[in-house]
């Protein structure tokens, strides 16, 4: 029965591709390199938050990644108001950091873009956003230093299917237009675990190429294209479902694998993790020939049950209303603490 299963693996240098992995957070993929040769590492604690800085040290275009410097910041609770404003603080350094790396000239022209569907929670984390942002461009140059602002102006171009028009081109005419010198880009984004959905801001300064996480590619938003620097905040809203039926079956070898010792049998209500492991042979006589195939082999076997079925289901959690309007409030309020003169 399991013969069929395709075990040809697509090949990068000297590693191996996952190519049904569904994800645009860099942390997601980094288990597919090899550190110091193809990227660099640097993780902190602090106050509740991790903040994990991975610079890749060249494109890696099967990945659906390019070359430079990815910062994300994981948290969990962050409906209490201490938890947000370390959150916010945190963002706003890490905004500041990259603003100064682009060295930029004196009172830059900002120009912030919140990319997708307003209509569509899990997709209306940037247009949020840009609906909270605090924008100068239209007062004169001596009310924005009185009021200790940046030169900043907003726009969110929504989704190819409302307005006919690709947002890279919409955004390319403002830049040329208004002669912008740097431009943000706030957008939704798609997570390899469904434990990362809400969970974690990722910045770059590689660009950003719309929809790929979710097989529906756009032209690309790049400093090679607008001939300006692009700094991408991005926040995962949604798995693929192919995603949840693996990490499902992972989480399953770990519940037997905890249910092993006789402590934990005992054991109810919540606990964080499964801890544990099972031998090969523990594997088979619990899941079946299931239990033999190694972890690539058990992603291509979720896709070849999956995909003649047309079940290509993009998902996101129940609470995805109060989530999302929370995180853009988080960022819109990181950006504009960042935008204000005093911040430089």
């Amino acid at each position: 029965m399991y013969k069929n299963i395709r075990r040809t693996h697509a090949k990068i240098g000297d590693f191996m591709v996952k190519s049904l992995l569904r994800s645009d957070l860099a942390g997601d993929l980094i288990d597919q390199l090899e550190e110091n040769k193809h990227y660099t590492r640097d993780v902190h604690h602090h106050d509740g938050l991790k903040e994990e800085t991975i610079e890749l040290l060249q494109d890696f275009d099967d990945l659906g990644k390019k070359k430079g410097i990815y910062v994300e910041i994981s948290f969990e609770d962050i409906t209490q108001n201490d938890k947000q404003e370390t959150l916010i603080i945190s963002l706003k350094d890490k905004i500041l950091t990259y603003l100064r790396s682009f060295s930029l000239k004196e009172d830059p022209l900002i120009l912030v873009c919140g990319l997708g569907n307003p209509y569509l929670t899990s997709d209306a984390i940037g247009p949020r956003v840009v609906r909270d942002l605090w924008v100068s461009h239209g007062l004169d140059k001596s009310l924005r230093d009185a009021q200790g602002l940046k030169y900043v102006m907003a726009f969110s171009p929504n989704v190819l299917a409302h307005t006919g028009m690709e947002s890279s081109e919409v955004i390319q005419s403002l830049v040329d237009h208004y002669h912008v010198d740097v431009l943000i880009v706030v957008d939704a984004l798609a997570a390899k675990n469904y434990t990362s959905i809400n969970r974690v801001i990722q910045m770059s300064d590689v660009g950003i190429y719309p929809g790929s996480g979710v097989g529906n590619h756009r032209l690309p938003i790049t400093k090679e294209l607008l001939k300006i620097p692009v700094l991408c905040i991005g926040i995962p809203t949604v798995v693929s479902i192919h995603n949840v039926f693996f990490d499902l079956l992972s989480t399953l070898e770990s519940y037997f694998a905890w249910m092993k010792a006789p402590e934990n049998k005992l054991k109810i209500g919540h606990v964080s993790a499964y801890q544990g492991t099972l031998s090969a042979e523990e594997k088979t006589y619990l899941l079946g020939e299931v239990g033999r195939l190694e972890m690539e082999e058990k992603r291509q076997l979720i896709d070849e049950v999956l995909s003649p079925l047309h079940q290509h289901m993009i998902l996101c959690d129940k609470q995805v209303d109060l989530s999302c309007e929370l995180l853009a409030k988080i960022v819109s309020s990181s950006l504009n603490r960042a935008f204000m003169k005093e911040s430089s």
